[in-house]
């Protein structure tokens, strides 16, 4: 058994193999060597893996970081219906939030895509079979998203991410695709209390159950 910040998720398909949810998080204080990331046990029930926060107390991942993750992710799993990464965001830090890989081909086994606190492109997923896509990109105006000058005019959580939804409505790559935001279970409960109690929020699958 490996001692590392991936040892769990190296091993963890031999150990349980109708394992059919995953939810996992390296849980590193400092930067993390994502270069020599290992190679994962198959898991061959697998249906839903939960990846994150992917942040480090005081590091983000960078967009090789998060390319090299979803690259062993997604061989690990044969069956995956659907993939949740959370990035996260660390404590004082002035490094980006990574973007998603361009060319992003995924399995066609994996039906829903949830991301959070990574930025998402129009284009940058050229193969797949998703049916739903969520995105988030976060409140913090302090947060640094990768260069864009079509984000420097917003500095609001919901305006930002709507301007990010839109985009992704409009790409062709995803056309037939369900797009929206994606609000983590104490994003809901933080909305739903600053408004009167008849004026929670609405939306049907914004919490990270696996119901589709």
């Amino acid at each position: 058994y490996s001692q590392t910040s991936f040892g769990i998720a190296v091993e963890c398909g031999r150990w349980f193999g109708n394992l059919e949810t995953f939810a996992f998080s390296p849980k590193a204080y400092g930067s993390l060597d994502w270069s020599s990331l290992p190679a994962w046990s198959t898991f061959a029930n697998l249906k839903h893996l939960r990846l994150g926060d992917l942040a480090s107390w005081s590091h983000h991942a960078t967009d090789d970081d998060l390319s090299e993750v979803l690259r062993v992710t997604l061989r690990c799993a044969p069956k995956l219906e659907r993939l949740s990464v959370y990035h996260g965001e660390a404590h004082r830090t002035q490094e980006p939030l990574p973007d998603l890989p361009a060319g992003l081909r995924l399995p066609a086994s994996i039906t829903q895509l949830d991301l959070t606190e990574i930025y998402v492109r129009p284009g940058c997923i050229v193969e797949h079979s998703l049916k739903k896509l969520r995105v988030r990109i976060p409140n913090d105006t302090g947060i640094i998203l990768t260069p864009d000058s079509d984000e420097s005019d917003s500095d609001e959580y919901l305006g930002r991410c709507d301007k990010m939804v839109a985009r992704l409505r409009n790409d062709p790559h995803l056309a037939g695709v369900t797009v929206e935001r994606y609000f983590r279970p104490k994003d809901k409960i933080k909305k739903a209390s600053a408004k009167p109690s008849g004026d929670a929020m609405s939306d049907s699958d914004d919490d990270d159950s696996d119901s589709d």
